[in-house]
């Protein structure tokens, strides 16, 4: 889709969006690096809560539109996936889970909080914090050591000229994305 924008006053420049990528998403589908995505879209994981269930994120497409949502939700509504509870009622499969910067801080921990309320019935307030830390914890450490091993990959192949411009991407695309998953953990050290 094309519309007319003039963000920038007497100027004709033209101006491009891809739509709402992170870094490797932009990479994936135009070989392009955005650096300044607002979020890290998280690899697809399962992710294990002894005594509670099973989260499978799927990184299948995003972003879901949302008709009704409950009013303590609606500021979420980018950061909330479609969930499908498991036919046990211990699963529940979320279509993404985007890993946030600075803008949306709590965004995670609280889609977390709905998709474990899912499946977690009982637990008491602390429990339930801490099930949300935990799995908080295996995404930002699984994407973290994916993305550093791609990183790590890229640099076995940078002087071979017949891939160097990609791999000069990858290599580009997977910091940014270390870079992002750090800036995460450090706010949260912070608060």
């Amino acid at each position: 889709m094309v519309q007319k924008s003039c963000p920038l006053p007497d100027t004709d420049e033209c101006f491009v969006s891809y739509g709402s990528y992170d870094a490797l998403d932009a990479f994936l589908h135009y070989n392009y690096v955005e650096p300044h995505a607002y979020f890290v879209c998280s690899i697809p994981l399962t992710v294990q809560l002894h005594g509670v269930g099973t989260l499978i994120i799927e990184t299948v497409g995003r972003p879901p539109q949302h008709k009704r949502l409950p009013e303590q939700l609606k500021d979420l509504v980018s950061y909330l996936p479609k969930m499908k509870l498991g036919r046990d009622n211990k699963s529940v499969a979320l279509d993404f889970i985007l890993i946030p910067q600075e803008q949306a801080p709590y965004s995670m921990r609280r889609v977390l909080g709905v998709a474990l309320g899912l499946i977690a019935t009982g637990l008491t307030e602390q429990a339930m914090q801490n099930n949300i830390e935990n799995a908080e914890a295996y995404i930002l450490d699984s994407n973290k050591e994916y993305f550093s091993e791609i990183s790590n990959h890229c640099k076995l192949h940078e002087r071979e000229p017949e891939l160097r411009g990609v791999v000069k991407n990858a290599k580009q695309m997977a910091e940014i994305q270390c870079q992002k998953l750090e800036s995460y953990r450090l706010f949260d050290k912070l608060r």
